[in-house]
């Protein structure tokens, strides 16, 4: 037999704050741990992280977790039998930032893992959802998040797709909790195709690659990059849209860990940085296909207006001083895990291709007030220039009257100002000649 435990992932930015006094009344309660408990995590995980994790709602300096508990089974048919699966909870963690992060807690026990790759798999597939399969499920899990989520951006979202505001599933954190094999097998149970089949959601061969569809080298390169393994009694694999653990009899207080610190923290946080750092992107590349205007370029030349890339430059400023961190723990299998994590999320290709756009851009803003610097520049040496050919005219006409020399004196300061800027034009002339 198989105990599944999965929580599945979706977010969306918020536009508004949320009525904490409405979701109480709809049956949201706001969860935080005890202060021994946090004392506790605060001996494991650097103290900043763990006050990010659980911040006060009055903060708003870190993550707000709301819960509503459903514990209520539903019968859910896939290609390989019928499952019964119970819906646990619901969670909203609103971050900083305006991210939300949305979760709903599912669980059951099959005794083939088809049942179970094919049942999540159907589950997070929310662009598929149809009333005959998904009925159940949509009322008492993704309806209640959807309500929230018009709360807190003023839509008026009806489909489960506006639970995932980047891309088309959700995504999983999963714990595989297997049966020990007979003693007669001499085997631990776990096995690294097993393990990637579960997490990729398809067909699970025992162990055997052939019949799986997937080619070896494949399988080995994916599993050298995200395969995480510590302890004989599990091994977890890392990738985009899942986050995998395979064990074997781990008992409830290691499930309990893994669901409340290694979900309920480090993947979260994960996750709120990766849908950030992937909203940001987007947003930078709008912005960089905008044309700034001449008057747009001259208020921020001095300071009277922001452009658009700086305004997000600053706005990823303020998301590394607030929700960024070197390091999450003192302990290592918690680094571990956070490494793994985030590799799998690509969150390091996320910010190089960020640092990449902002370098881009700073480049480009240097080189346009540059210009414009220079430009002005132009225009008072212009301006001093003609100023001062006036000056010598006038010196030249006291000294020597031009009605005296000339037709009248308006014709006097005509040619003089004439020969002045010829002389003047033939020095530049020379200086640039040399240089040359």
């Amino acid at each position: 037999m198989h105990e599944v435990k999965a929580f599945l992932c979706g977010y969306f930015t918020r536009c508004y704050q949320a009525d904490f006094g409405m979701m109480e009344e709809q049956g949201w309660v706001r969860r935080q741990p005890s202060k021994e408990q946090i004392a506790g995590l605060k001996r494991v995980y650097y103290r900043e992280f763990v006050d990010f994790c659980f911040a006060d709602a009055l903060s708003r300096r870190g993550c707000v977790e709301l819960r509503r508990e459903v514990n209520e089974p539903i019968a859910f048919a896939t290609k390989c039998g019928d499952v019964q699966l119970m819906v646990d909870d619901l969670s909203l963690y609103l971050m900083p930032m305006d991210v939300t992060l949305l979760k709903i807690g599912i669980s059951l026990v099959v005794d083939d893992l088809n049942k179970a790759t094919a049942a999540i798999g159907s589950l997070r597939m929310v662009d598929y959802y149809t009333p005959q399969t998904h009925g159940e499920f949509m009322r008492l899990g993704v309806e209640p998040l959807l309500e929230q989520c018009r709360a807190l951006t003023g839509s008026d979202a009806q489909l489960a797709s506006a639970l995932v505001e980047q891309g088309n599933k959700f995504r999983v954190f999963q714990i595989v909790n297997s049966c020990a094999p007979h003693e007669a097998d001499g085997q631990s149970g776990l096995n690294d195709v097993t393990l990637y089949q579960l997490g990729t959601m398809s067909k699970v061969t025992d162990g055997n690659l052939e019949g799986s569809g997937v080619s070896r080298v494949y399988l080995e390169k994916v599993l050298a990059e995200s395969h995480v393994s510590v302890f004989d009694s599990w091994h977890a694999l890392a990738l985009n849209d899942t986050f995998t653990v395979h064990a074997i009899d781990l008992p409830p207080k290691m499930i309990e860990q893994w669901c409340d610190c290694y979900f309920g923290m480090i993947y979260l946080h994960s996750l709120m940085v990766k849908s950030f750092l992937f909203g940001l992107n987007a947003q930078l590349r709008e912005a960089m296909h905008e044309t700034p205007t001449a008057l747009n370029q001259l208020g921020t030349a001095f300071g009277l207006s922001h452009a658009p890339l700086r305004v997000l430059a600053r706005r990823f400023e303020e998301f590394e001083r607030r929700c960024c961190f070197h390091k999450v723990s003192y302990n290592f299998l918690p680094l571990l895990l956070d490494e793994a994590i985030d590799k799998g999320l690509c969150i390091a290709e996320e910010k190089e291709q960020l640092f990449g756009v902002l370098d881009k851009e700073k480049s480009l803003r240097d080189a346009a007030n540059d210009r414009l610097v220079n430009g002005l520049l132009f225009v008072l040496s212009l301006l001093t220039l003609f100023s001062a050919i006036w000056d010598f005219s006038c010196l030249l006409n006291e000294m020597y009257p031009y009605d005296r020399y000339f037709a009248s004196q308006m014709v006097g300061f005509r040619w003089v100002t004439l020969l002045a800027l010829l002389v003047l034009a033939g020095v530049v002339w020379r200086l640039f000649k040399r240089r040359r």
